[in-house]
């Protein structure tokens, strides 16, 4: 069981001003035979990335996308800003025996984050019975929120995926909210809460947010411009595009006024949705950072989308990831991090270091 947060009945519920977005899609129908050619296609498109990555990598060995992630194929932007802090100690995240576990800190910032997304929209409940149809209530939510940001109006979690920079990974990730300023623009607003009333986190942490924010934008415009096509994205995510999906999430794709039966309808609606909306680019990005406690804005930060400057951490992060270079930790500038790191008793690259430091004295 999954739960889908929709918008219309809590408009409602508490009177505010706005009208109900009506959702109205062409769907076309198309024959048992076409599907079969789509199928046969993303599964080309599957053989093809693998092959691909094989001759990439030296034979027999796993790149870290395979050993990491093996089971999905793609990466997080949560892994992304982890490598970006430090990539040894990601690593070592991965290579623990058992997943951290979660902080009071954590389950607060969890908290809030459902507080503000329980503002817009009400819980949903639906019955999932297969991966297609998780994936295709995502991209249902998806379709669903399209229609708030066409009137202009807020929108909260809003899955995103794509290969940034086509530099050979593909990336998920869910955007806190967009919204649109005082001058029309759509901007991205990042939610960060703190365990303080009045600090701001050190200037690496923000770059990490900044990152994650920039990274979401990159691949919500790749989306607007159409650079993701449907065999990829069912390729990615492993999915049978001809499953048949649950009576739960066909219910729920038909009180959305999207009759589709198939994964594959309502993956290629969505991605078709992004490409013909006339919705604009993100052009600016803000990071927020509240209190935990008082729940009170402490900062707000606001950035111009810098491409480039993301494109630069990802040349240099992204190698890893396909095996191409060998794991790295911090430098002699941000050994502070260190002093906090769990790992720091056995991490390699703090001793290679250390004994590097000693032969120059």
């Amino acid at each position: 069981m999954v739960q889908l947060f929709v918008g219309w009945p809590n408009f409602w519920r508490l009177m505010r001003p706005i009208v109900a977005v009506k959702i109205q899609f062409e769907v076309e129908i198309v024959s048992e035979e076409e599907f079969e050619a789509i199928d046969a296609a993303i599964q080309e498109a599957a053989m093809q990335e693998v092959e691909a990555t094989s001759r990439k990598t030296r034979p027999g060995l796993l790149t870290p996308l395979d050993k990491f992630r093996g089971g999905l194929g793609y990466l997080s932007v949560s892994d992304l800003t982890a490598q970006f802090w430090c990539e040894q100690q990601m690593e070592y995240n991965f290579l623990a025996p058992e997943p951290k576990p979660e902080t009071v800190q954590m389950q607060l910032g969890k908290d809030i984050h459902m507080a503000r997304e329980l503002e817009l929209y009400d819980v949903v409940d639906i019955k999932i019975e297969s991966k297609e149809d998780k994936w295709a209530t995502r991209f249902l939510n998806c379709l669903n929120k399209m229609a708030f940001l066409d009137a202009q109006q807020t929108i909260r979690e809003l899955p995103v995926f794509g290969e940034p920079f086509q530099l050979g990974v593909f990336v998920y990730g869910i955007i806190d909210e967009l919204h649109f300023n005082e001058m029309g623009q759509l901007e991205i607003s990042e939610l960060k809460t703190r365990a303080t009333n009045n600090s701001l986190p050190s200037k690496a942490q923000q770059n990490k947010n900044f990152l994650q924010a920039m990274l979401y934008s990159i691949m919500f415009n790749d989306l607007l411009e159409g650079k993701l096509a449907t065999t990829t994205l069912l390729s990615k995510f492993n999915l049978n595009g001809l499953a048949a999906l649950s009576e739960d999430v066909v219910k729920f794709a038909n009180e959305l006024r999207i009759p589709c039966a198939k994964l594959i309808q309502i993956a290629d609606l969505m991605l078709s949705r992004f490409k013909t909306s006339n919705i604009p680019k993100i052009s600016s990005v803000v990071v927020e950072y509240c209190s935990q406690f008082s729940h009170e804005e402490i900062h707000k930060t606001c950035l111009q989308l810098d491409e480039s400057w993301a494109h630069s951490k990802l040349v240099t992060m992204l190698p890893y990831w396909k095996g191409e270079r060998e794991t790295i930790g911090v430098e002699i500038e941000e050994a502070w991090k260190c002093h906090r790191c769990e790992f720091a008793d056995i991490c390699t690259w703090r001793i290679k270091k250390d004994e590097e430091c000693r032969k120059l004295k």
